[in-house]
């Protein structure tokens, strides 16, 4: 049997001091291997951050803080370890795997791959970003070959929308296809939130973790605060999950002390993303879309023009204009309407 131990967003951000509660530790601790996305640069060098939002970056003193979760590998295939250009995201993978924990998904010349080896089997690990600019015949030949050699393989998948409690159905066809030229498991993130656990042939889908340990940068949605701690277990063949439930705190920290509200907030959120996996389909993923990650994208502008961006205007016009986010406008902009009416 092996236990691995998945973790969504780390983005080493807190409020007075980072640690991580003994509960947490000891779920770290009985397992084989442990995964988080990392979603920050970590440099002490000077960069130029990209034109957006946020920009992410820690002192590489702060992966001393992630210590006591002794992580087997962490994920940089991400939108947030080029917020400073490639030059400090080559430097985000030297210092981490300076503090003994493997990389994937640097991707600048070609994919990074990881191999373990637990209890006599071999486990490949590959993080993706950008999925729709891969070749994906090219990419599964890639695969196929990898498992000549390996006994599992897991690829930690950067996709989705923000603030989306449900994935989108041209997700659920790349998994599969994944599944079927030979990846075993699926860890996705960058919605912030989470997403359902779908299991395909042999195989598992985890869609999004959601964050992990993350301080938010401005607290409009508190339903990125709610998420869980994956363990995936191999037993013969089979693979399942256990969760655990996780709150993280206004200050940064996650914690598995949920009060009764929270627990039931969490629980209402899995059965809402245990529905779009098992009701997927691209009404009920622009209905569940429009709910928040509209309103969270204008709040992102204003942002970025409070930073006097260059171009903002421009930028803003051709963001709007594309056929999927006018369509979730329109979404967004009728259930206003109709809960100001019905509030009257």
């Amino acid at each position: 049997m092996i236990s691995i131990i998945c973790v969504g967003d780390i983005n080493l951000k807190y409020e007075n001091k980072l640690e991580f509660e003994k509960e947490i530790i000891d779920i770290f601790k009985n397992s084989d291997i442990r995964f988080g996305n990392l979603e920050t640069v970590v440099s002490n060098k000077e960069g130029i951050p990209e034109e957006k939002a946020f920009n992410f970056k820690a002192n590489t003193e702060k992966l001393e803080l992630l210590k006591p979760l002794n992580f087997t590998v962490l994920n940089i295939a991400n939108n947030h370890t080029l917020d400073f250009g490639k030059k400090l995201k080559i430097d985000t993978k030297k210092n981490v795997l300076n503090y003994g924990i493997k990389v994937i998904g640097e991707n600048i010349n070609s994919y990074d791959i990881e191999v373990l080896e637990i209890n006599n089997k071999k486990i490949a690990f590959m993080g993706i970003e950008k999925i729709k600019e891969i070749n994906y015949s090219i990419f599964f030949e890639k695969i196929k070959e990898i498992k000549k050699t390996v006994d599992y393989i897991i690829i930690s998948i950067h996709w989705g929308v923000e603030l989306c409690f449900s994935p989108t159905p041209k997700q659920r066809k790349i998994a599969y296809d994944l599944i079927e030229n030979g990846v075993d498991i699926i860890i996705g993130h960058h919605p912030h939130v989470l997403q359902g656990i779908e299991k395909y042939k042999n195989g598992i889908i985890i869609y999004s973790l959601g964050n992990f340990q993350f301080k938010l940068e401005k607290k409009d949605i508190e339903l990125n605060q709610y998420t869980e701690i994956v363990k995936i277990i191999i037993d013969d063949n089979k693979i399942y999950t256990e969760e655990y439930p996780i709150f993280i705190k206004d200050n940064g920290n996650p914690t598995t002390k949920l009060i009764k509200e929270q627990l039931k907030k969490y629980f209402l959120i899995k059965e809402k993303c245990k529905f779009y996996i098992k009701n997927l389909n691209y009404f009920n993923f622009l209905n569940e879309v429009s709910n928040y990650n509209m309103a969270q994208n204008l709040i992102a502008w204003r942002i970025r023009k409070e930073k006097r961006e260059k171009n903002y205007i421009l930028k803003k016009i051709k963001w709007f204009l594309t056929p999927k986010n006018m369509v979730i406008y329109i979404f967004y902009i009728f259930k206003k309407v109709i809960r100001g009416n019905y509030e009257k």
